[in-house]
């Protein structure tokens, strides 16, 4: 438990904010960690290199809700202030946890973290988070976010990012017929731009506003 002891202590031990120890260190999943009254420490020992890092507050609590017994995730940073400086966030292997007062925490993770860390997190044209990853029709997996949505087809490690009007009109009745997308939001040379789908397209410009092409 050293690396877990060292870091309460460097985080002020019972009189830092995660309080008082509530269990001793104890074996999880593949790591360790201990529980206190307002969060835990856990410690990855295959991880490279080896650090103990914090979990607490509602990304704790969602934390819990998304993790399986059996392999339980472990954090690479603290909790830390997002880019924006609005919101909260927790890094894990592969994945993180994103909280805003007014949206609450949700889990990014696999092909769509790291397609949403790719346009640039919450700064991206989608934003925040503001749903875990789900399954979606076509069948795929999805991630919606405040102005937008990462689809994960599934059969390889490319996520696509969809947003706008270009989202409003594929989530339209017509829309419907184009099944899953398959590019990114692209310009054209005439000023356009355009996202593919498994059926057609959709093309933006100012004077048209979203077209569907099938």
């Amino acid at each position: 438990m050293g690396l877990i002891d060292d870091k309460y202590a460097m985080l002020g031990g019972d009189h830092g904010f995660l309080g008082p120890p509530k269990s001793p260190g104890e074996d999880f999943g593949r790591g360790r960690r201990r529980r206190y009254a307002f969060g835990e420490i856990r410690l990855d020992p295959t991880a490279d290199p080896k650090e103990a890092f914090e979990v607490h507050g509602a990304i704790l609590d969602h934390l819990r809700t998304v993790e399986s017994p059996k392999d339980p995730w472990f954090p690479t940073s603290d909790e830390l202030m997002t880019r924006d400086g609005a919101g909260r966030i927790s890094y894990f292997d592969g994945a993180a946890i994103v909280w805003r007062k007014d949206l609450g925490a949700f889990a990014v993770q696999g092909a769509i973290y790291n397609k949403w860390v790719r346009i640039g997190g919450v700064r991206s044209a989608v934003g925040y988070p503001i749903s875990d990853e789900h399954a979606s029709t076509p069948p795929t997996r999805r991630s919606t976010f405040e102005h937008g949505v990462i689809d994960w087809p599934g059969h390889d490690w490319r996520a696509f990012a969809v947003h706008g009007p270009i989202l409003a009109a594929w989530q339209s009745p017509q829309g419907a017929s184009l099944g899953g997308v398959l590019t990114d939001e692209t310009p054209a040379a005439d000023g356009s731009r355009f996202t593919r789908f498994e059926h057609g397209l959709i093309r933006w410009t100012k004077a048209t506003g979203a077209v569907i092409v099938p």
